[in-house]
């Protein structure tokens, strides 16, 4: 408002009454939250970044390396409440855990969530015995589609035909990794969840108490 008045006199001082500033249009109002997707969904991509967007609290410090799952979150997060984006920078994977650690030492009152690939989280699951050992407010989801899906794409775009050797390095499956179980040896309390529906209550669960907490959502 006061820099809005000093504009004003400033123009009437220059006599530039024809071309005075424009004043700053009325803030406004605050957009409506994401509604949740449907409970009887099964967990997909755009089902996953739904039910994030919708559910998570406000102040929260959302560590991004969901890669191939989280395209839809930018759209979605914008109805969020607000919060803290931390993204994927440059080339590299695995950034997800260790920077949570980060997140959360940085900003006690404030619980993180790591929206991670399970691909790129394989790089630093130690990062997961420090959330346990210090007890840190983070909850991880890790997006198990077990694949390295962004390599997929990326041969894809190259112009290369899968091969099975590529389908071999780039794949998950074999043998499936149990984020629950790998989760638990680390010392940190972890979920499994296949449905949207078990994945809002799994965050909210998590949300709810001090500490770590998993949730593998597979799909």
């Amino acid at each position: 408002m006061y820099l809005s008045n000093t504009m004003l006199m400033l123009a009437d001082e220059l006599h530039t009454e024809d071309h005075k500033p424009r004043l700053s249009p009325e803030p406004r109002p605050p957009a409506p939250l994401c509604e949740p997707i449907s409970h009887s969904t099964v967990l997909s991509a755009p089902s996953i970044c739904g039910v994030l967007a919708s559910v998570q609290p406000a102040g929260a410090i959302v560590v991004d390396e969901s890669i191939t799952t989280g395209g839809a979150y930018w759209d979605l997060s914008r109805l969020s409440r607000p919060f803290s984006h931390l993204t994927l920078t440059g080339g590299s994977i695995g950034c997800g855990p260790p920077l949570s650690v980060g997140c959360a030492i940085a900003c006690p009152g404030s619980r993180v969530i790591n929206f991670q690939a399970d691909g790129s989280a394989l790089y630093s699951t130690p990062a997961f015995w420090t959330q346990a050992s210090e007890a840190l407010n983070i909850t991880t989801i890790v997006c198990a589609n077990n694949k390295y899906e962004i390599l997929q794409l990326e041969l894809h775009k190259q112009g290369l035909m899968p091969t099975r050797v590529s389908d071999k390095v780039t794949s998950l499956k074999s043998p499936v990794i149990n984020w629950v179980a790998l989760a638990q040896g680390y010392g940190i309390d972890a979920i499994r969840v296949e449905t949207t529906a078990a994945l809002e209550s799994a965050i909210a669960r998590s949300i709810s108490v001090p500490g770590p907490f998993l949730i593998e959502a597979r799909f």
